[in-house]
């Protein structure tokens, strides 16, 4: 009784439960805003923001080149404050000269390339300014988790969703799917203001930033494209099979479907994203004590498992009624979508995700690229070859297969380097 009692205690100091109670409120605010998204735009409008939108997610992949993830890893060590300052500075700096020249190359792209329905270009031309204004929010959230500001980064992840979703329905209701991306830059300019301040509060503009030798630089850009490609080969998965989908239909009402078919995924994302947050910090600074890895891990692994289990259940429980209270009987065919996504994201959510996160802050990130790459390879293949015997069902098989591969790959190098380091050595 005394041990829980110390469990909880700690957990409501470490900022867990702000953190889960934040992220709990942030879902439920994203939930209603994939309800109330399709609720005010009509089946073809929301299948056609939904087919651009996963078409700029592609760029978004590289965003800032994926230096915001060394954020975590390298300000959450033991080093002074002055360090993370200076690792912060030049982050941003990198991340932001880098989106400028992919803000060139999606405008290029977007007067190239042929979109399949009307207003998809220009819709994609206005969202161009989106991956810059992301990123240096991403930043500045991440530099509030790793120096455990944790009240501060709950109250900034929350204010900025609630700010998307109430400005979403606003816009949405007067300006259809364009209102939709300028309630996305109105709410990311309301939370970059307020990150502001939240740094302005740390003292961060008041610190003397120290200087960053070469290696150092060097160290951080090359662990920021490791992670990069690394999740370049996770994303893309799903994107594929998004992407597939809406090539093989080509019908905008379809895709509004099987965009509401993939809630299930998303929600799932979320959470796991909540607790990769708050553990990778805590692990970092543990990284060289493998009883306590191994421990914490184990820990964090059962509590992931139950909480997946308890959800994916009641989901797959209430779907049918889930879809006709919050969307409405003209999105009941999404019903199928919702029964494979909660497959593909059960694998993601308990197998692959936290395993993969802490293996690359453990320094295996080369393995997880790997493995990525193998499973876009995989998915790639499994593609072409299901989808000719068994249509759109053959897209979400591919998909589950690919996922369950990587993710048990994941999940046996996790097990060998905390259980046993002769075969750590002995096995890729």
């Amino acid at each position: 009784m005394i041990i829980m009692k110390d469990k909880i205690n700690y957990l409501l100091k470490s900022g867990f439960i702000g953190i889960m109670i934040s992220n709990t409120l942030v879902k439920l605010l994203v939930f209603a805003s994939s309800i109330f998204l399709p609720r005010f735009l009509s089946v073809n409008n929301f299948g056609i923001f939904s087919y651009t939108e996963n078409i700029f997610n592609y760029f978004l992949i590289i965003n800032g080149i994926g230096i915001s993830n060394s954020i975590l890893k390298y300000c959450s060590n033991n080093d002074s404050i002055e360090d993370h300052k200076a690792y912060l500075d030049y982050i941003l700096r990198i991340g932001i000269v880098f989106d400028i020249f992919l803000i060139i190359v999606m405008f290029v792209f977007s007067i190239l390339f042929n979109f399949e329905f009307e207003y998809s270009q220009q819709l994609f031309q206005f969202m161009l300014l989106i991956p810059i204004l992301s990123f240096v929010f991403e930043c500045i959230q991440l530099y509030l988790r790793s120096n455990f500001e944790n009240s501060k980064y709950s109250i900034l992840t929350f204010s900025y969703s609630f700010f998307f979703l109430v400005l979403q329905i606003l816009f949405a209701i007067y300006f259809a799917i364009t209102g939709v991306v300028i309630a996305k830059y109105i709410s990311l300019l309301m939370a970059l203001n307020l990150g502001g301040y939240f740094l302005y509060r740390t003292d961060y503009f008041k610190i003397t930033k120290s200087k960053l030798d070469s290696l150092r630089k060097k160290e951080i850009i090359k662990y920021g494209l490791t992670m990069l490609v690394g999740n370049f080969a996770s994303i893309i998965v799903t994107l594929n099979d998004n992407q597939v989908f809406n090539n093989y239909i080509k019908d905008s009402s379809a895709i509004a479907m099987y965009k509401v078919g993939s809630l299930p995924l998303q929600i799932m994302l979320f959470f796991t994203n909540s607790i990769i947050i708050f553990i990778i910090p805590i692990f970092v600074k543990h990284s060289s004590d493998k009883n306590w890895i191994k421990k914490n891990y184990k820990l964090t692994m059962i509590i992931n498992l139950l909480i997946c289990i308890v959800i994916h259940f009641v989901f797959y429980l209430l779907a049918e009624y889930f879809i006709l209270i919050f969307y409405g009987s003209k999105y009941i065919e999404a019903l199928p979508y919702i029964n494979r996504f909660l497959c593909i994201s059960f694998v993601l959510s308990t197998l692959r995700n936290i395993p993969g996160n802490l293996l690359a802050i453990l320094g295996h990130e080369n393995y997880n690229l790997i493995i990525n790459t193998i499973t876009v390879a995989i998915h790639f293949i499994l593609q072409i070859l299901f989808i000719s015997n068994f249509g759109t069902d053959g897209v979400g098989i591919a998909l589950f297969i690919s996922y369950l591969v990587s993710g048990i790959l994941l999940f046996r190098k996790m097990y060998i380097t905390i259980n046993d380091k002769e075969k750590e050595r002995t096995n890729i």
